[in-house]
């Protein structure tokens, strides 16, 4: 369960930002359902072994790299691909009309809904950074709110991460500001302020962490991303 429910977290976190993903699965099971040549088809072939890399990937970086958070996996699900292989063949096979225009409605509803019913260039850029912070500190965000739930936050981090967390985030303290510092390469002072400060999570930077050393203060991993390692107190 602890492995599914990995796998389920990385797949939402890549699915926030793709817009295609249901319309992917969807003519994916209409090739297995309908496709009558789907053995000499090597498009859905390819789709489908992909998809149980990605799988396996998963498991592995679950058991064998602690955490390690892999969603940037799903990149290789081949929805460039599929999808338009797929629409030519929905209407390629539907003699009646109505069928085939019901076909193509459905992939401009469902396409159009991925960038809220409209045709603009800016969700397809990404759109504007309103906050002014990396990528990383949107994911760390991420993985401490689904860790925490519902409990209080009060996260040590390096500073120039601390700043943004606090800037994206105000529901996320952060020890950061007058009275708090963060000692770059020495381990055993972090955990100290942890303690003097009264913090429950902790971004270390991978090059001088350590993790058996954290773990046997009471700390568990929660993932690796990015160049360091999300501890929480237990």
């Amino acid at each position: 369960m602890a492995v599914l429910e990995s796998i389920r977290s990385d797949w939402l976190n890549y699915s926030l930002s793709t817009i295609s993903l249901v319309l992917f699965w969807l003519v994916l099971a209409w090739i297995f359902l309908f496709e009558k040549n789907k053995r000499k088809n090597n498009v859905y072939v390819f789709s489908i072994l992909v998809s149980l890399l990605i799988l396996g990937m998963e498991i592995v970086g679950f058991l064998l790299l602690e955490g390690r958070a892999l969603e940037k996996i799903f990149l290789l699900l081949p929805i460039g691909i599929l999808i338009p292989y797929g629409g030519v063949r929905m209407t390629e096979t539907t003699r009646n009309h109505r069928k085939k225009w019901f076909a193509i409605l459905l992939y401009a509803i469902i396409i159009q809904s991925g960038i809220g019913f409209r045709y603009a260039a800016e969700p397809l850029q990404g759109g504007m950074n309103i906050y002014k912070v990396t990528p990383d500190v949107m994911h760390y965000v991420y993985y401490i709110t689904e860790d925490a739930e519902d409990n209080e936050v009060f996260l040590l981090a390096p500073g120039t991460i601390a700043s943004q967390i606090q800037e994206y985030d105000v529901d996320i303290r952060v020890a950061y500001g007058p009275g708090y510092d963060y000692y770059y390469g020495n381990l055993e002072q972090l955990l100290l302020q942890m303690d003097a400060f009264g913090c429950n999570y902790l971004l270390v930077p991978m090059e001088y962490n350590d993790e058996a050393y954290v773990k046997a203060r009471d700390y568990r991993l929660v993932v690796i991303f990015e160049g360091h390692a999300l501890y929480a107190r237990e």
